[in-house]
């Protein structure tokens, strides 16, 4: 899972690890309690939206500082930095 926000940052959470430790349908499954596996600061301000490709090779993101960013999965590397005139609140991909 993938989650961005005011505070700049994108983090990845292991959801695979929190699931195997409290496997649905047990009758006393506790919330499960997620980590952050990576993080990293993305923007110069709040991230707005987030898309991943449907191959999972590809991240996108949205920022109040007029930027989109597409970065590659597992290399934390920006690949292209649109800019645009105004805050950017959605993307598809």
């Amino acid at each position: 899972m993938i989650s961005a926000g005011a505070d700049k940052l994108l983090k990845v959470w292991d959801v695979a690890a929190a699931l195997a430790a409290n496997p649905i349908g047990q009758s006393n499954r506790a919330v499960p309690s997620l980590k952050a596996t990576a993080a990293t600061s993305a923007h110069d301000k709040d991230i707005n939206a987030v898309a991943v490709a449907p191959n999972d090779s590809l991240l996108c993101t949205t920022s109040q500082d007029r930027t989109a960013k597409v970065m590659q999965l597992g290399y934390n590397t920006h690949m292209y930095c649109p800019t645009h005139s105004a805050a950017c609140s959605h993307l598809c991909v």
